[in-house]
């Protein structure tokens, strides 16, 4: 299971840290097709996309249980 991460408003354009200029989005400092999922099952993220919020796959069956069958969820990010 992958959750697509937004703004509270729903939107899906995310600021980059820093304002750094993104290749992936024509070089404007935004991030698109950010998701919230899992790494491997040992732990490891090695395919792991920059900017994704990654739960440790040993960890992954406790917060789904949490999260349940929710179609929103809240989750702040401090970088």
């Amino acid at each position: 299971m992958t959750y697509r991460v937004s703004t509270i408003d729903g939107n899906l354009t995310l600021p980059t840290k820093d304002g750094k200029k993104n290749p992936a989005n024509n070089n404007k400092p935004i991030k698109t097709e950010i998701f919230f999922h899992r790494t491997n099952w040992g732990g490891g993220a090695k395919s792991s996309s920059t900017g994704c919020l990654n739960i440790d796959g040993r960890q992954w069956k406790n917060v789904e249980k949490q999260l349940g069958k929710s179609n929103s969820i809240f989750i702040r990010v401090t970088r």
